[in-house]
C-alpha cells in the first residue's frame, strides 16, 4: 500500500473510531456557507420526477471534486432523487483511486451511463460548463453549477453563458472564489438541509 492509500485509510479509521475533525477548509469563515435561500433555489433547479440527476465533475477528479459530488449525491438522495456521479476522463493518482476504493464511492464515465439521454440534467461540481477540464455531452441540460474556481470573464455570472458546446442556459449558479474548496461549499448545503454527514461522507469532506 502506497503513501496515498495510507493517508486515506488513516483518515477513514479515525472517523470510524469516532474522532471529530473540522470539516470546513476555511477556518476564518464567519458567515454561513449556504443559506436556506440558496438551498431552496438549488432544490428548485433540480426539479422533481423519477429521472436521474447527473453530478458532473472534472474529467480527472481530485479529492475535492469527489467529496463535493458525494455530498451532492447525498443531498439529492434526501430529496428522493437518484444521482449519478460522472466524468469524462480517468480516475488517476493513487490517493484518488484509494479514496474511491476505501470509501466505496461509485463513479461512472458519461459514456457508460446508458440512460444519460433520459436524465433530468446535470449539476456541475468543482468545474463549470465553459471549463476545458470537463466533457459533459452536448444536449444535457445544465441545472446548476457549484464551484470555487475563477475562470475570469468566463466564470458563471449570468443565466446564459458561453460553454465548450455553445451557449448554455444555467438554472442555478453558486460560484464563490473566496471559499477554498467546492466540498466546503457543499458542506454548507448539507448544514442548511440539516444533514449530518455519516462517517463515509465526513471522511471524504475532510480529505
Amino acid at each position: 500500500m502506497g503513501p496515498g492509500a495510507w493517508a486515506v485509510e488513516a483518515a477513514f479509521l479515525e472517523k470510524q473510531n469516532g474522532l471529530r475533525h473540522t470539516l470546513s477548509r476555511n477556518d476564518t469563515m464567519t458567515e454561513p456557507l449556504a443559506s436556506t435561500t440558496r438551498l431552496r433555489s438549488l432544490r428548485s433547479a433540480v426539479g422533481s420526477g423519477d429521472s436521474p440527476l447527473i453530478v458532473a465533475i472534472r474529467d480527472y477528479p481530485d479529492p475535492d471534486a469527489i467529496a463535493a459530488a458525494l455530498a451532492m449525491q447525498t443531498l439529492a438522495g434526501s430529496w428522493g432523487i437518484g444521482a449519478v456521479i460522472a466524468h469524462g476522463g480517468v480516475l488517476g493518482r493513487e490517493e484518488n483511486t484509494e479514496m474511491v476504493r476505501l470509501l466505496k464511492i461509485e463513479m461512472k464515465t458519461f459514456a457508460s451511463i446508458p440512460e444519460i439521454d433520459n436524465c433530468r440534467g446535470a449539476i456541475f461540481l468543482d468545474t463549470q460548463p465553459m471549463a476545458k477540464n470537463q466533457s459533459l455531452p452536448a444536449g444535457i441540460p445544465v441545472l446548476g453549477v457549484i464551484d470555487h474556481h475563477s475562470l475570469g470573464e468566463d466564470s458563471v455570472r449570468h443565466p446564459s453563458v458561453r460553454s465548450t458546446t455553445g451557449t448554455t442556459k444555467i438554472v442555478y449558479s453558486d460560484v464563490r472564489t473566496t471559499v477554498g474548496a467546492s466540498s466546503t461549499l457543499m458542506l454548507g448545503y448539507l448544514q442548511a438541509a440539516g444533514i449530518t454527514p455519516d462517517a463515509r461522507l465526513a471522511t471524504a469532506l475532510f480529505l
